[in-house]
């Protein structure tokens, strides 16, 4: 594996570059626009010669060499990552711990137990063709997909073999309460929780989701009363499954106070789950208790959860106990078990974990017809697979998860949440905003726009949906996605500076995550920077298998730029045979918007109409596609508005003028 010392060694022109970002390595505002500057370039400039010098990107160039430095650190210092992390540059130790495993092969941890690899790679490398490195590292990049509605997850280091005192070694002997249950620590830095999946000791692989069922119960539970402080969402917590945890790592990593940790073993048909409450701020195991119970048994499983919960709930606020006793959502052990699979299994976010989780979701409503939870899950599931991944047809998905929330309501006819994703689905998929809901009570438009904040975007309240998606941010700190979609909320209000900082400090701590990948490209595209564009397309195309047909239209745009008549021609030919067979992703959108891009009104309104008669959820950008000013004020263009019931308030965008926004 070759250096970057070595790769560009005899080159002056790469050694001052290289010495540029070896000056800056602790400067953390430190990036491509201030390492430009210092080299005396505009961005473009810097980008060419450093890809053409090296054959890396300017973000891969600054990385490498910070990843180098580290590893030198590493060999010789008594130094832990954390430490490491931001001596070189990182403001993410996790962020750090990935991109070293994904260059080196082991984490930095590792690094003592690999001198000889160490002492090849920094002072031996072999002579290595570019290309054939550049294939040794396509071998490393992880892919992750995430959804609409939920984000994906981050593979986070652990160092192990340092836990603070009373967080290994003695939290299975004993089980004995350290304080008073209930009562709450003094000098609390931060009122809030991280609930780890609990660890499988039972030896049996195919309990794993027994340990993540139970931390997925318990965030929502505990995360549903907003009297207590803050509870880590379950896409931060999942990376840490099945690892001894650091105490102190993760309570910076995930910005909170306490941890709950522990395991499950098993004897016969019972089970024993040991919970452990952690003080990390005052170094303490604060609370450990058992709970030993018949797992069939679904009464004392859900008794147990509502247990935990309180106890949680004693420690962040004082609240009462037996606050979160409740009805057990299903009596049926089998179906509580299907449904926790399922969970798991959607956690994964892949085709094929797309369709393993509604296979499981149906085995938990088939053990019992009346599970809600069950029937909510198949209701998003079938809703996801309908939209930018097109994992299935629109007609389908949209049925499908219309059948499961009517389901819901037919139990429950007050439920809420079934009520506002029904109506979601009426908007994506029947692009109607009027707030009728056919048989059900009606939403407000002003209800919605506290839901959906892709909603409220979409009908220009810009400001509405940005405290939507901090909001979301908020509640899932890793949910990358969201930087994007603020970008386009920025671009949107003409604080192009704001989106475009955004863009650039996030790009390269997400760029694995398919969903802030796809969203960051549109933005760059918004905003005119056709050459992060093209970089964040080029990544996708070269990464991942994964063809949403929004990188289809955006790689026509890539090379449209790049004057690559063949290669857009290929794109759009692809574009109009989705639309022959119907599929999902909305492609006669997209064939519209390459059309009023190229300034062609009359095919833009062509396919315009063809995609609305298709339903294709991408038609709820009507009001707010840029490009789509070109039509504004064609009555056929004010005729599809009117049909999807837009406010007049959500058309200033597309029907007066860009500068309304700006």
């Amino acid at each position: 594996m070759e250096s970057v010392l070595a790769s560009i060694k005899g080159d002056s022109k790469l050694q001052k570059l290289r010495q540029i970002v070896l000056d800056n390595l602790e400067n953390e505002h430190f990036n491509v626009e201030s390492f430009a500057s210092k080299a005396g370039m505009s961005r473009s400039e810097l980008y060419r010669k450093i890809k053409r010098l090296s054959g890396k990107s300017v973000t891969q160039f600054i990385r490498e060499i910070r990843l180098e430095k580290a590893l030198k650190i590493l060999s010789s210092d008594d130094l832990s990552a954390s430490e490491v992390a931001f001596a070189v540059g990182f403001n993410s130790p996790t962020y750090f711990s990935k991109c070293f495993k994904e260059k080196y092969g082991f984490t930095p941890g590792e690094t003592e137990f690999h001198q000889g690899e160490v002492e090849k790679i920094l002072y031996h490398p072999p002579k290595t063709k570019k290309k054939d490195w550049f294939g040794v590292q396509l071998v490393y990049i992880p892919i992750v997909l995430t959804a609409s509605i939920i984000i994906f997850g981050t593979l986070i280091w652990m160092r192990s073999g340092s836990d603070k005192s009373g967080t290994s070694g003695s939290t299975l002997p004993g089980f004995g309460t350290i304080l008073p249950e209930g009562e709450s620590p003094s000098n609390i830095s931060e009122n809030s929780i991280a609930i780890l999946p609990l660890y499988n000791w039972t030896g049996e692989p195919s309990n794993d989701f027994m340990g993540q069922g139970l931390a997925h119960d318990l965030i929502n539970m505990v995360s549903r009363n907003h009297t207590l402080g803050r509870v880590a969402p379950m896409l931060s917590v999942i990376p840490y499954k099945d690892s001894v945890p650091n105490v102190d790592l993760i309570s910076k990593d995930l910005d909170v106070a306490f941890l709950l940790w522990g395991g499950i073993q098993k004897s016969g048909d019972f089970y024993k789950f040991s919970i452990d409450i952690i003080n990390a701020v005052e170094d303490s195991l604060y609370l450990s208790k058992v709970y030993v119970i018949d797992y069939k048994n679904t009464e004392s499983y859900y008794l147990m959860e509502a247990d935990i919960a309180d106890q949680i709930s004693g420690i962040m606020g004082r609240t009462p106990v037996k606050m979160f006793s409740r009805e057990a959502p299903t009596t049926s052990s089998k179906a509580r078990n299907y449904y926790f699979q399922g969970i798991q299994k959607s956690n994964i976010l892949t085709r094929q974990s797309w369709e393993n989780a509604l296979l499981l979701f149906n085995k938990a409503i088939e053990e019992d017809p009346v599970y809600i939870d069950a029937y909510e899950a198949l209701a998003k599931t079938w809703g996801f697979g309908g939209m930018n991944w097109g994992y299935t047809s629109q007609q389908e998905a949209w049925g499908n998860m219309k059948y499961y929330l009517q389901k819901i309501l037919q139990i429950d006819p007050g439920h809420k949440t079934a009520l506002f994703y029904l109506k979601d689905g009426y908007f994506y998929f029947e692009l109607d905003i009027a707030p009728e809901i056919p048989g059900y009570s009606n939403i407000s438009h002003e209800a919605m726009l506290d839901f959906n904040a892709d909603f409220a975007g979409k009908m220009g309240r810009h400001l509405r949906a940005i405290e939507g998606n901090l909001l979301w941010l908020k509640n899932e700190p890793y949910a990358g996605t969201v930087y994007a979609l603020l970008a386009i909320n920025y671009y949107f209000l003409g604080d192009y500076d704001k989106a475009r900082t955004l863009l650039a400090e996030n790009y390269d701590i997400y760029k694995t995550d398919l969903d802030f990948l796809r969203e960051s490209a549109k933005a760059w595209y918004f905003l005119g920077d056709y050459e992060n564009m093209e970089m964040a397309v080029t990544y996708f195309f070269e990464n991942f298998k994964e063809r949403p047909l929004i990188l289809r239209w955006l790689r026509a745009m890539v090379a449209d730029q790049n004057k690559d008549e063949n290669e857009v021609e290929n794109q759009i030919r692809i574009l109009q045979q989705k639309y022959r067979e119907g599929a999902s992703g909305s492609p006669a959108w997209f064939i519209a918007l390459y059309h009023a891009y190229k300034g062609n009104k009359a095919k833009t309104m062509e396919w315009l109409e063809k995609s609305y008669k298709a339903r294709e959820t991408e038609m709820t950008w009507l009001a707010q596609e840029p490009d789509l000013k070109i039509v504004g004020d064609d009555p056929r263009y004010i005729a599809l508005l009117d049909s999807m019931h837009f406010p007049q308030s959500a058309r200033t965008h597309v029907n007066t003028s860009m500068i309304s926004q700006k």
